[in-house]
């Protein structure tokens, strides 16, 4: 109904979007964009699309997702860039998305965004597991084998197996591998998901 009473020179129409977080008070923002249900509702706008700003806690990413999700000119090119950033947190959530994600990736032909990040949300709808986020650390010291120093190694090494104790020190894993790409200038991990929570 608004959109009928928006005229050439007013410009595009803008909307704010958002999604219930459904663990907190009402009116209260999720985490991250849900794509199916934010697929729904983008499909019912009819041919002129107004702008959207998202009302959600991760922001950008949710933005990315959404505005690849609803690409018509997309290329597979542009969600191996967003793999390439996901990887990793992928990894030491649930290593059957991560297998789910590399297969789709595969073919090159087609443009799978909505299947693509469905299985990246899967992923992160999982609880933390112990092996998931060793095998995920292990993968990520891999960078480092090669320069690391044997303090360094050492340092590595017993955070490991503190947390393999307890199950505590999942901050102290991850800040010494963020301080040791930093050091060693791993722009890969870096520009990576896997250093946010």
């Amino acid at each position: 109904k608004c959109a009928l009473s928006w005229k050439e020179k007013d410009g595009i129409q803008k909307i704010h979007y958002s999604q219930q977080n459904h663990s907190k008070r009402s009116g209260s923002h999720s985490e991250s964009i849900h794509l199916k249900a934010f697929m729904k509702f983008y499909s019912g706008l009819g041919e002129r699309k107004p702008d959207i700003m998202l009302e959600v806690k991760d922001k950008n990413l949710s933005a990315l997702k959404c505005i690849n999700s609803t690409s018509i000119n997309g290329h597979i090119s542009i969600l191996e860039a967003e793999w390439a950033r996901y990887k990793y947190a992928v990894l030491e959530r649930s290593p059957n998305d991560y297998r789910k994600i590399r297969g789709l990736l595969r073919d090159k032909s087609p443009y799978p965004a909505a299947a693509f990040y469905s299985a990246v949300e899967d992923a992160y709808r999982h609880v933390h597991n112990q092996g998931n986020f060793v095998n995920a650390a292990l993968h990520v010291w891999g960078y480092f084998k090669n320069y690391a120093g044997e303090k360094e190694k050492k340092r590595f090494e017993d955070l490991l197996q503190t947390y393999a104790n307890t199950g505590n020190s999942v901050a102290a894993v991850k800040n010494h591998l963020f301080r040791l790409s930093v050091k060693y200038d791993q722009e890969y991990l870096l520009n990576s998901y896997y250093f946010i929570k």
